[in-house]
């Protein structure tokens, strides 16, 4: 792949020079920057997404309105038809949660406006609605619409915010659920005060509905797909912002594709943790969902208010917990934890409904109101919580997938445990709801306890640090590195490629870790961080010199895992998948391109960072057929040229260089042996690569008798020490050149942290050589044209014979 095609993939990153020094380095934004790109996107895209939570929110829940509003007088609700009608919405609900992938595989202007308008239209044709049936219709295809917009949002908040300020964020929105149920009782208030030939009920549908279709038209223009196409960033901020993004987790950004990532999103499933929070999430739902359609019932039928009351007083409730929500989220992001915060809120909501359940007088059981809907601050916590403990955004989506699909199950059950037959008190709905905030206390705690003494295990290993201001404390994927203390951002990748494994280790494969700590406690700190294993493959369309020189490394890399040739040379991130499958957290990958150019990618998996160059000079051991040879098996001294430690870019290559090609100690297949060399030298901008044996060579006695003859001192036969031996290096093979080209942040993509500007691609230069063989003939054409062209002005014909005279040349005419 030539560096022009490489640059289109990250073309959404940067434009040409964008915050870069001539040499390619990336400019650190400083934290007036982030507070600036931050202010911008709470100002532009917040207020949006919470405007459109709170009218879908509003669509789904004024059924409850309408009851009230004479919904019951013109469509017979008697029975259980009236808990059919919030029933049906969240099955159809539940079924098309798997919607929210469209977020990812979907420009998100486009599918957000589709699933707005879409809603829209199915909220206002309620009013056209004539039977029980009609509106059962109309409930499901609603519910299918919201499925499609309210549980992705999160997911796609999350990828503008980094993880330590998505919280606060995520409770904006789910403040607009809140919002909506406190203007949707006073809209409704007013609403039932009109009068004329259409029914209440009817004209609420309609005023409700009707607006969402018109704002449709302003989530096309106003979303943005992805950072680099918000079109209120310039582009330093969008390079920022994407930073800011990427620091703490796995971006998909900037890669040429964005869509799911098969492994990751099955490993969201495969964790356990992914399923508490979805737990919780239905426990929550079985509690609150219900609230909105039978709370102006319960003011109503306390006895002391009358229907437009009612509608008025479920209002304040409301308001509270909207900035509950707020105010939770806030501080949450602040002290780094979330599961305190839900417990606390949880059992809040439970006092609340058993205050609802054990009492008849009004003022105590309108106060109960007000605490039992403060269950619903746990909702935004929850979804925050799921973001912290994914790391990577195809896992992300799949944990989002979870809490939904569970999640939304609540409601089916919480709409129908407020039986008509219970009234006017709903006692046994009060304590089932009472019994799952319980529960959701209960789980937070566990879930807290588990993340917990996670954290303290990769404490004790060392992969975490207290002092980590990125840190959240019940999360175990967000894991940093405080850059205070590794100034700069190469400093930063120098410390993530050397611990990366490490963390690896202990998230991915932590299962196996209490079956090894015996033999991990005999093993020094030093031998703990050389714990590496290399995973080489190539592409399809290699050559035999190619596959050569990759058994070639096979053989010199006992702690190395060869695998079959790869499909691909577009989803590179496929190999992390591959690295998981073997344990194996470096990637040794061999890119062939047009049957000629080899490129070499050196990558840490699963985060990075990755490094591409261009392979030339190869030379197999085969070609070269030196007297130099190694045991299979052993372990080499690697060699630095000093010019490593000049430049931060060749930092971050000399520390990949000693994961690929250092043979830890523990290596199951090394032999305890040391007798090679591998050198790398830099020279006109490439790394040159070279492989020596260690030849030991003891000098004979004959000449070591000749040697003190000559001296005049006595010869004596002793054993000849180790410290008389001569060493020598002996050329083995292979022999090789490589050309960096660009340096990549994550691994198989993500930000272009340094590109070369002097690395001109094979494609360039065969072009140059066909454009310069081209040239040449056609300057040899145009000269056979000038030639031609002035023979024939001298008369002279291609045939050598002097031109004929024209008679009515003015030579022959006036002779």
């Amino acid at each position: 792949m030539d560096s022009e095609k490489f640059g289109q993939r990250h073309k959404e990153y940067y434009d040409v020079g964008l915050s870069q020094t001539d040499s390619g380095e990336y400019i650190p934004s400083s934290e007036e920057e982030e507070k600036r790109v931050i202010r911008k996107l709470d100002f532009r895209l917040i207020p949006f997404v919470f405007v459109l939570y709170s009218l879908s929110v509003l669509d789904r829940s004024n059924l409850g309105n309408a009851k009230l509003a004479g919904l019951t007088k013109d469509i017979d609700l008697e029975g259980n038809r009236y808990n059919w009608l919030g029933t049906v919405f969240y099955i159809a609900y539940i079924l098309f949660q798997w919607t929210t992938i469209g977020w990812k595989q979907f420009k998100a202007h486009q599918w957000a406006t589709f699933c707005v308008f879409f809603w829209g239209f199915v909220a206002t044709i309620q009013a056209t609605v004539t039977s029980w049936g009609g509106l059962m219709t109309c409930r499901f295809f609603l519910g299918v619409a919201e499925s499609m917009y309210g549980p992705g949002v999160p997911l796609y908040l999350s990828y503008f915010y980094p993880k330590e300020k998505v919280g606060f964020r995520h409770g904006m929105f789910i403040a607009g659920s809140a919002m909506a149920n406190v203007y949707g009782g006073a809209l409704a208030y007013g609403i039932t005060q009109i009068r004329g030939s259409v029914a209440p009920w009817k004209i609420l549908f309609i005023i409700e509905g009707a607006p969402t279709c018109l704002v449709a038209a302003f989530a096309w223009v106003f979303l943005p797909d992805s950072i680099s196409a918000t079109r209120f960033f310039t582009d330093r901020e969008k390079e920022v912002a994407t930073r800011m993004v990427a620091k703490h987790q796995t971006v998909d950004e900037g890669q040429s594709k964005q869509g799911l990532r098969l492994g990751e999103f099955l490993d969201g499933f495969r964790d356990p943790k992914s399923y508490i929070p979805a737990l919780m999430y239905f426990s929550v739902n079985v509690s609150f969902a219900s609230l909105p359609l039978f709370v102006p019932t319960i003011i109503d039928e306390m006895g002391s208010f009358s229907t437009i009351q009612a509608q008025g007083l479920s209002a304040p409730p409301y308001a509270l917990v909207l900035f509950a929500i707020i105010i939770v989220s806030f501080v949450s992001d602040r002290v780094k934890m979330r599961g305190p915060f839900i417990c606390v809120a949880s059992l809040v909501a439970a006092v609340g409904f058993i205050m609802l359940a054990t009492t008849s007088l009004t003022a105590p059981r309108f106060v109960g109101v007000f605490l039992a809907v403060e269950i619903f601050v746990c909702v935004s916590l929850l979804l925050s919580w799921t973001a912290n403990i994914h790391a990577s955004e195809s896992k992300r989506t799949a944990g989002y997938i979870i809490l939904s699909t569970i999640g939304q199950c609540g409601p089916v059950l919480g709409t129908n445990v407020f039986p008509s037959t219970e009234k006017p008190y709903y006692r046994k709905g009060m304590w089932i709801s009472c019994a799952f905030c319980l529960l959701v206390s209960v789980l937070s705690v566990t879930l807290s306890l588990w993340l917990i003494k996670e954290n303290r295990d990769m404490e004790k290993a060392g992969l975490l640090d207290d002092d980590d201001p990125g840190e959240i404390k019940d999360s175990t994927n967000q894991l940093t590195i405080e850059e205070s203390l590794t100034p700069g951002l190469w400093a930063y990748l120098l410390c993530q490629a050397r611990n990366m494994s490490a963390v690896y280790k202990s998230l991915s494969k932590r299962s196996r870790s209490n079956a090894s700590t015996t033999v991990k406690g005999d093993l020094s700190d030093a031998e703990k961080q050389t714990r590496q294993r290399v995973l080489i493959l190539s592409s399809r369309g290699v050559t035999y010199r190619h596959r050569h020189l990759l058994n070639d490394l096979y053989a010199l890399l006992p702690h190395s895992r060869k695998d079959a040739k790869l499909d691909t040379k577009t989803k590179l991130y496929q190999l992390n998948e591959l690295a998981d499958l073997y344990n194996c957290n470096n990637v040794f990958f061999f890119e062939a391109r047009k049957g000629k150019d080899l490129y070499v990618w050196m990558s840490k998996a699963p985060n990075g960072p990755t490094v591409k160059f261009h392979l030339q000079n190869l030379h197999t051991m085969e070609e070269l057929n030196f007297t130099g040879n190694c045991l299979k098996g052993s372990r080499p001294i690697l060699s630095f040229d000093a010019t490593f430690d000049t430049q931060p870019q060749l930092q971050v290559i000399k520390e990949l260089l000693l994961h690929v090609f250092g043979v830890p100690k523990t290596s199951r297949k090394i032999k305890p042996f040391v007798d090679h060399v591998i050198g790398f030298t830099i020279a006109d901008g490439r790394v040159w690569t070279r492989c020596y044996q260690i030849n030991e060579m003891e000098p004979s006695k004959t000449s070591d008798a000749h040697g003190d003859a000559a001296s005049g001192k006595e010869t004596v036969n002793s054993v000849v020490t180790r410290s008389s031996t001569g060493v020598s290096l002996v050329e083995i093979g292979p022999r090789f050149v490589m050309t960096p080209i660009v340096i990549l942040e994550s691994s198989f993509g993500g930000p272009v942290l340094f590109e070369n500007k002097e690395f001109v691609s094979p494609n360039q230069v065969r072009a140059d050589m066909r454009r310069a063989r081209a040239g040449k003939r056609n300057f040899r054409t145009d000269q056979n044209l000038e030639s031609k062209f002035k023979r024939g002005e001298l008369g002279l014909k291609s045939d050598g014979k002097r031109k004929a005279r024209d008679p009515l040349d003015d030579k022959i005419l006036f002779k």
